[in-house]
């Protein structure tokens, strides 16, 4: 299967039979129709018969991996890398794909996130454009891989395990455990550990139960060193289904409506964050997202549902008066 598919993932790592190398790879240039195609298509298409179409990325949701120039989309072929994650929206989850764009807007004046778009197209999905944050385009428009671990991957954990469970054990992801890897690896270590704390309070806000250990990642460069990449994949998901435990646990509790701003300080003086400047992080952000951030997503998805933004709007009141 790694030979099949494994010539393009996540990061940097590329694994490729012997004699051909990450750049060896070619593009071959899309019509608008032929992407819609493929969207349509999935989740067969992100392998071709004709083998040179070799990428995977890892999710519950069917992905499409394409490279964009100016306007052109292009199929990275032979390993080539991509610059783009297209995911269709979910038929069993109407308004998805618009409420995970305007969830990533709104984090954005708060916190690092992904850039995102929604794609539309008279009978297709609504399909959602991240820009791949592993992925640079250098001056002379060569595509430069950058290498990101989740935390599974940091904390060596099967994906299987990627929700914590109640009580927690050294077989299950937790905070505590990642933050103490930030803490040893970071280059500097308290602005990670404030950028995580910044993350959990966006995801409790935004009302997203599915913040689980392989949606929070960080860029290891070549000497080793660790930073925290921008959010991505943050669902709100309490608008979509009847889910309300919490992917990983904050302070020891797991309801995503029974944490509050007091366990959100409790978990980050776990980390060796100060209460003052713990307090002051979760406020900073909270008022960022009333203040701003709801008004930039409204702005630019004007057509939001409005279940969706009343949620994320209750739970950050919630969090900002608890």
């Amino acid at each position: 299967m790694l030979e099949r598919i494994g010539w393009e993932c996540a990061g940097a790592i590329s694994v490729l039979p012997q004699g051909h190398t990450p750049q060896s790879g070619s593009y071959r240039a899309l019509t608008d129709e032929e992407v819609w195609k493929r969207i349509d298509e999935l989740p067969a298409r992100p392998y071709d018969s004709d083998a040179a179409v070799r990428m995977s990325l890892g999710g519950g949701q069917s992905k499409l991996l394409l490279a964009r120039y100016g306007e052109r989309w292009r199929l990275p072929l032979d390993g080539a890398p991509s610059t783009h994650i297209l995911k269709p929206e979910p038929i069993y989850h109407p308004g998805l794909a618009l409420a995970e764009a305007w969830a990533l807007r709104v984090a954005a004046a708060a916190t690092s996130a992904a850039e995102a778009k929604v794609m539309v197209a008279e009978g297709h999905l609504p399909t959602l454009m991240v820009t791949r944050f592993d992925r640079a385009i250098d001056l002379d428009g060569s595509i430069r891989r950058t290498h990101q671990e989740d935390m599974c991957q940091v904390l060596g954990i099967p994906p299987e395990i990627k929700y914590a469970e109640h009580p927690e054990n050294d077989r299950h992801p937790s905070y505590a455990r990642f933050a103490a890897v930030l803490e040893r690896g970071a280059f500097e270590p308290r602005v990670e550990l404030v950028r995580l704390l910044e993350h959990v309070t966006v995801n409790l806000a935004l009302g997203n139960t599915d913040a689980h250990a392989k949606n929070t990642s960080v860029f290891r460069d070549r000497s080793g060193g660790l930073r925290l990449t921008p959010m991505y994949d943050l669902a709100p998901t309490l608008a979509f289904i009847n889910q309300r435990h919490f992917g990983m646990s904050v302070a020891g509790k797991f309801m995503i409506t029974e944490i509050t701003r007091d366990h959100l300080v409790r978990e980050a003086r776990v980390w060796g964050v100060p209460k003052r400047l713990a307090r002051a992080a979760v406020d900073r952000t909270l008022d960022a997202l009333r203040t701003t951030g709801v008004r930039a997503g409204d702005d630019a998805y004007p057509a939001i549902r409005g279940d969706v933004r009343a949620i994320a709007l209750e739970q950050i009141e919630r969090l900002a008066r608890a």
